[in-house]
């Protein structure tokens, strides 16, 4: 994956529609031209009309969870929902180690998994994915190891990305191991491989380069096909057992570099800029989605907000409870001492949908409670923003659906199915 930016400009073409049938016309479309071979769409005004655009129908077709004493609806630290042929429902409940699946009317069909190594057992779910065949990859990021089920949660096999499975200790200060990030459509598998370093001399913020790596549908390395900028990070002196040493932390609302492999390759964004990179699966870069967007600045209220937020997080994640209370209180006095960036990084997440639709999430204020998603085209044209139900996070879209988590009042996760209307 070589992510060059070459030559030379030329060709400019523009894109106009007319909207409906109220006469009125629609925003012009991007100025697409070629620059050696890619191509840079620059996107300035959304293709939608006013009124015209997508909008997602209030009420839910599918609502999975929040029933009392029902172990198959009790729903806790879900990390994927996502829908196969026929309007079937899969959730990935990482507090029961389970995934789970529902009929189109949300009943429960089958439960498969549980706390443990053995095959089809976990210890840490970190998502789902379709996969050929109408399987499910279920990525493990404690085991590191993903496993793949059978669209009625049968097992098939195991496997890790590498054959290095297990946790890995540190060597001469430096540990580095591969996080799955996707499957494309034909099983390959993408994996970033990030370093992380002890004790290291840099000073202020950093972005260490991270190796995207592809993999075989049985976890057999088949090529590097880039290197990009990871998460940014600071170095953070912690005390244990009398020690002192630094380790490294995220930068709070710091850059990353949101990655997925959807169809035959995957897209990324540096976050240097509002700027969407489409690659092939060997690496190739072939088009730049633009976006004219000008930064945000983070705010005292927005870092007040956040610390907020955060502190929340780690007093309800189950792995800390049981942490010595020294480390946490660390954990504790680093977020409220931490440095903070002067703007907001542009891009959160990106999805690909089943049709083809890119979606965006922006980069959020702190404590928001409704999503605005940015919908693309599958040739990165701007259609609009389409806003989400509050308290909802989606995780899977299709043509004309949306899956994903919704919160209620008192933060119970339900799984849950929206139509996506379109005028």
């Amino acid at each position: 994956m070589k992510f060059l930016r070459k030559g030379r400009e030329f060709v400019l073409i523009l894109l106009g529609a007319c909207a409906g049938e109220s006469g009125n016309k629609a925003p012009a479309g991007p100025a697409v031209r070629d620059s050696a071979g890619i191509q840079i769409v620059e996107n300035s005004a959304p293709r939608w009309a006013e009124g015209k655009g997508w909008t997602v129908v209030d009420s839910p077709l599918v609502d999975i969870g929040g029933v009392a004493g029902d172990p198959a609806y009790d729903l806790a630290q879900v990390s994927g929902v996502v829908l196969l042929p026929g309007g079937r429902v899969v959730v990935a409940v990482g507090g029961a180690y389970q995934v789970r699946f529902y009929g189109p009317d949300g009943a429960h069909l089958a439960s498969t998994g549980g706390k443990g190594n053995g095959p089809g057992e976990f210890q840490g779910i970190g998502g789902i994915w379709p996969t050929t065949g109408d399987s499910i990859l279920v990525p493990d990021f404690f085991l590191r190891r993903l496993s793949m089920l059978s669209d009625s949660g049968q097992l098939g096999r195991t496997f890790s990305l590498g054959g290095q499975a297990g946790m890995t200790l540190p060597t001469g200060g430096r540990f580095s191991f591969a996080i799955p990030a996707g499957v494309l459509s034909d099983g390959r598998v993408m994996a970033f491989e990030q370093a992380f370093r002890i004790d290291n001399a840099t000073p202020g913020a950093y972005r260490d380069s991270a190796d995207y790596v592809m993999y075989s549908s049985a976890g057999v390395v088949l090529d590097t096909v880039g290197r990009f900028p990871g998460v940014e990070m600071t170095q953070v002196a912690m005390r244990f057992s009398g020690r002192t040493f630094n380790a490294p932390s995220p930068v709070p609302l710091g850059k990353t570099t949101p990655a997925t492999p959807a169809g035959s390759g995957f897209y990324l964004a540096k976050n240097d800029a509002w700027e969407i990179e489409q690659h092939s699966a060997s690496g190739e870069l072939q088009r730049l989605i633009r976006l004219a967007v000008t930064p945000r600045p983070v705010t005292p209220e927005d870092i007040a907000k956040h610390r907020r937020v955060t502190l929340e997080a780690i007093d309800d994640q189950p792995m800390l409870r049981s942490m010595p209370p020294q480390i946490k209180q660390q954990m504790v006095d680093h977020v409220e001492k931490a440095t903070y960036p002067a703007t907001f990084p542009f891009i959160a997440s990106i999805t690909r949908g089943s049709d083809g639709t890119l979606w965006v999430y922006e980069q959020a204020t702190p404590g928001d409670e409704r999503r605005v998603y940015t919908a693309f085209d599958s040739t990165g044209v701007l259609l609009g923003r389409v806003p989400f139900p509050d308290r909802f996070q989606p995780t899977f879209f299709t043509s004309d659906r949306v899956a994903g988590i919704w919160k209620d009042a008192d933060d119970v996760e339900h799984a849950r199915v929206y139509a996506i209307r379109k005028p």
